[in-house]
């Protein structure tokens, strides 16, 4: 998040710069100066620099030059400096995580400073986690939390989301915030929160966002939680599977029983769901039929081909070689031919 500059320092005076901190921060030539002059960690000047901009912290961290020296600041200076720093942008944190530069320097003091510090940078955040979250700037502060505060503590996060996740799981910058949560924390923290997005599949699977939050409870949910999206998408296979959303979810169903590290409690489930996918043998309206010129649905076919394992692997091999005429005929059915070469040959 700061500057990547390999020019040659510029030849500026330190004394002169720190006299009008706040117009040298601002200025490109100048906010790369101290940059580069903090990065050479002589600790006597990141001292003169650190007392310099202090005062000016708030108004330089939402500026386009400014902000990366807050930044490299945040780096090189003492814990002591940092603890004041951080006072600093408890007043302001959440007017500077919906800024776009500001939002950089919130991260960047998530990242460097001490777990008793990142609390107090983020005291008013907590009140405005919802706000945060539908900002395009503020989302990534969230997600910042998740990610570098102690596990134990993102309990505030966690009730938020949980509280209001029917919205959440299906916003643009909420989902996100939802799959960092399921990465990061321990399953019985989430128990409410993962009960309730599970809950919400018949509409989440379809949603532009909202299916990429149950690609995640596939990824890292429980075992009760993968079994209950894999069973409600079977329940209704065929408006899932050509639709341009959910066709993801499907295909990630399989996946996961098949591959995924709970694959042999979900053996049965996989096999149920692939044989809803075939239909009846020789049925000229099955779903694998109708699947295979689809779009979509094609794709699904890859990868049941690729999941498909013993009886059902035969089957499926047996539907489609009686479909091979019609497959060559498009560009789809084409794709589904490589993808049968390469698993049954």
């Amino acid at each position: 998040m700061t500057e990547n500059d390999n020019r040659p320092k510029p030849n500026l005076n330190l004394a002169d710069v720190l006299a009008k901190i706040e117009e040298s921060c601002k200025e490109q030539t100048a906010s790369r100066f101290l940059q580069m002059t903090l990065k050479e960690k002589d600790s006597q000047e990141v001292a003169l620099i650190f007392d310099a901009m202090l005062p000016h912290v708030h108004k330089l961290a939402t500026d386009q030059f400014g902000n990366f020296v807050v930044q490299i600041l945040l780096q090189q200076c003492t814990d002591a400096h940092r603890e004041e720093l951080a006072e600093r942008l408890r007043t302001e944190a959440v007017d500077l995580s919906n800024d776009k530069f500001g939002c950089r320097v919130v991260q960047k003091a998530l990242e460097v400073m001490t777990p008793e510090l990142q609390h107090k940078v983020v005291a008013d955040i907590k009140n405005n986690v919802v706000m945060c979250i539908k900002s395009m700037h503020g989302n990534h502060v969230i997600q910042a939390c998740v990610k570098e505060m102690v596990v134990e503590s993102l309990d505030w996060v966690v009730e938020v989301v949980e509280e209001e996740a029917e919205f959440i799981c299906s916003h643009m910058y909420g989902c996100r915030v939802v799959q960092r949560l399921c990465e990061r924390c321990e399953k019985y923290q989430l128990a409410g929160l993962l009960g309730k997005a599970t809950g919400l599949v018949s509409k989440l699977a379809r949603d532009q966002h909202g299916n990429y939050v149950v690609q995640c409870l596939l990824n890292h949910g429980r075992v009760e939680d993968k079994r209950n999206i894999i069973q409600a998408i079977q329940a209704n296979i065929m408006d899932y599977a050509q639709n341009k959303c959910s066709s993801n979810v499907v295909e990630r169903c399989m996946e996961i029983a098949a591959e995924g590290p709970d694959a042999a409690e979900l053996e049965g489930d996989r096999q149920a769901f692939l044989r809803a996918l075939i239909g009846r043998p020789g049925d000229s309206q099955s779903p694998l039929r109708l699947l295979m010129g689809d779009k979509f649905g094609n794709f699904i076919v890859q990868r049941m081909i690729k999941h498909s394992r013993g009886e059902d692997r035969e089957l499926l091999r047996k539907e489609l070689e009686a479909q091979e005429p019609t497959l060559r005929n498009s560009q789809s059915g084409r794709h589904i031919l490589t993808s049968m070469q390469k698993e049954f040959a």
